[in-house]
Formats: C-alpha cells, sequence, structure tokens
C-alpha cells in the first residue's frame, strides 16, 4: 500500500490511487508467499471439478498473475478472459501477459455482456470490495455469465466488515450458488513476515539511495514453498487467531 490512501476504501480512485503508487502491483501479487499458497490451493480445488473447462473468466484480474497461472494450469481451454475495472491493471496485465485477452470492465455489466457464456469464473478477493447492498447484485451478474450450472470460486479475507467470517461468506455465496466446498486458510503468521520483509525493502532502499530494490521481497522470493506450506499447516493449532481466508468452489443454480 502506498503512504497516502486519502481516497475511500475499495472506490474506484482508491484503487487509481494504489496503482499509481507503484509501477507492478500495490498488494505483492507476484512475490508474496501467502498468495502463491493461496493460489495453489484455489487451483487444486479447481482440479477436483470432474469436467474440464473450456470457457473461462477471471473477475478481479489486477495485473493478471492468477489469470496466468489459469492458462498454464487449463492449456486446452478455448476462451481465457481477464476482468478488472481498473485502467491501470488491465495496462499493466496486458503488458505482463500479452497472450492473454484482459478487458476493463464493471463486474455489474458482465452478465449482460456475457450471458451465458462461460462455464467457470473466479472471483478472487472482489466481493469485500463491493458495498453490502450491491454484493446481490454483483453475485446474481456472476451467475448470469455462466451457463447451465457453471462453476465459480470465490475467496476473501477473513475479518471484521467489510471482510467476512467464513460462515459469512459461506452464506453470501449460498444465497445465489450451490456451494461445493470450502476450505479456510490459516496465513496470519506469513502475513506477519511479509510485512516484516516490507518494511526491510523500505529501510534498505533508503539506506542505499535506492540502489538496493526489493532486498526483502527478494529473500522471501527464495523462500521454499515447502517451508510456507508447513507454517500454514502448523498455524492451523491456532486457527481462532490464525485464519486468513476463505475459498468456496460454488455451481450455479438451476
Amino acid at each position: 500500500m502506498g503512504p497516502q490512501n486519502s481516497k475511500a476504501y475499495g472506490t474506484a480512485e482508491w484503487f487509481v490511487q494504489e496503482y499509481a503508487n507503484v509501477a507492478g502491483d500495490p498488494w505483492g501479487l507476484s512475490w508474496r508467499p501467502s498468495q502463491a499458497l493461496r493460489y495453489q490451493k484455489t487451483l487444486a480445488l479447481l482440479a477436483a471439478l470432474p469436467q474440464q473447462c473450456s470457457r473461462i473468466m477471471d473477475i478481479g484480474c489486477a495485473t493478471g498473475d492468477f489469470t496466468h497461472l489459469l492458462s498454464r494450469h487449463m492449456p486446452d481451454r478455448e476462451v481465457l478472459l481477464g476482468i478488472d475495472f481498473v485502467e491501470s491493471a488491465v495496462i499493466r496485465a496486458r503488458e505482463r501477459f500479452s497472450d492473454i485477452n484482459f478487458i476493463e470492465q464493471s463486474i455489474f455489466s458482465l452478465g449482460e455482456i456475457y450471458e451465458s457464456q462461460f462455464e467457470l469464473v473466479s472471483c478472487l478477493e472482489v466481493l469485500y470490495y463491493i458495498d453490502k447492498e450491491q454484493q446481490s447484485r454483483a453475485l446474481k451478474s456472476i451467475k448470469k455469465v455462466l451457463r447451465n450450472k457453471g462453476y465459480a470460486i470465490f475467496s476473501s479475507f477473513i475479518s471484521k466488515p467489510p471482510y467476512f467470517t467464513p460462515d459469512e461468506f459461506l452464506k453470501l455465496v449460498g444465497s445465489e450458488f450451490q456451494v461445493i466446498s470450502s476450505e479456510v486458510l490459516h496465513l496470519k503468521m506469513v502475513n506477519v513476515i511479509e510485512m516484516v520483509a516490507h518494511r526491510l525493502d523500505k529501510m534498505v532502499q533508503l539506506a542505499s539511495g535506492g540502489k538496493w530494490n526489493g532486498f526483502g521481497s527478494g529473500i522471501l522470493r527464495r523462500l521454499p514453498f515447502s517451508t510456507v506450506n508447513a507454517l500454514e499447516g502448523w498455524s492451523q493449532l491456532f486457527s481462532k487467531v490464525s485464519a486468513s481466508h476463505t475459498i468456496v468452489l460454488a455451481r450455479a443454480k438451476g
């Protein structure tokens, strides 16, 4: 996050400001170990689907990291479309992954534009940015995008509003979809390590006059994935304080 966050959290202006503060993505999607594990867990749930999905949409794609992973894990797809409502995010996604189609579009208009055109939609870390009164409308739009009994996968950070508890998130998704499976991740310890690395980045960059950039994140990039996975598993012993994210796989109600 940038040092100045004067815009209201989650608004279009806030996102534009966040992207303007950094050259890449504001949330470290490409280097944070917790993010890599969340993506792995999400892909594992998708791997259990009984059929191959050929038409896929990634809503809230940001700078394209998860969309890119979908392209690698579903090589036989017919269509893969990344959607974000922030122009700067879409531009950066196109620059990074030129072989994927990224489009600037609002979640609320997707159902009308792409009605019954997709078999799978991913919507990760999106719904808590939407006003509570509009969340049902967003889910209805996603459901309308899907073909009969198509699949959707959602995720959310676990915390106080505007975020959700696991039960709250399951209830929200279940209002428009049939929940197939869900998983709670325990990554708060890893998040603390990432925060320390981020602060170390700033200190080293300042001390070196900008010559050493990405020192802390570079260390985390070399952290063995097995170590991150083990930390997440160990943290489950303290589930009340370590629960960080909920992932939900669902199917559109016929």
